[in-house]
C-alpha cells in the first residue's frame, strides 16, 4: 500500500511538471522531483520531508532485499498523510 502513495505523490509531482512545462526526467526520486518544481514555485519546500520519506517506499518495495517487505499501521499511516498534502498542493497550485 506504501509503494502506491509513493506512486500517487510521484504522479502529482510530474503532473505539475508537465502543466508547467518544466523539465521532465524518467524517474521516480520524489525529492529531485520536488527539485525541479521549485524552481517555478518555491513553496514546495514544505513538502521535502513527505517526499524523503515516501521515496524510501519505492525503493524498499520494487527492489527489496529481502520479500516481502512489510510496513506497520503507523507507517502506512504516515504514508497516506504525507501523499495526501503532496496531491493537495498540486492540486491547489494547479487550481482543482
Amino acid at each position: 500500500m506504501c509503494f502506491h502513495f509513493q506512486q500517487a505523490a510521484e504522479k502529482y509531482l510530474k503532473s505539475y511538471i508537465i502543466a508547467h512545462e518544466l523539465e521532465f526526467l524518467k524517474i521516480h526520486d520524489l525529492p529531485l522531483l520536488l527539485k525541479i518544481c521549485l524552481w517555478k514555485d518555491p513553496s514546495f519546500e514544505q513538502l521535502r520531508e513527505d517526499c524523503e520519506f515516501l521515496t524510501t517506499f519505492y525503493v524498499d518495495t520494487r527492489y527489496p532485499v529481502h520479500w516481502p517487505t512489510q510496513f506497520s499501521h503507523q507507517e502506512t499511516q504516515k504514508a497516506l498523510k504525507a501523499s495526501a498534502r503532496i496531491q493537495d498542493r498540486v492540486k491547489n497550485k494547479l487550481g482543482f
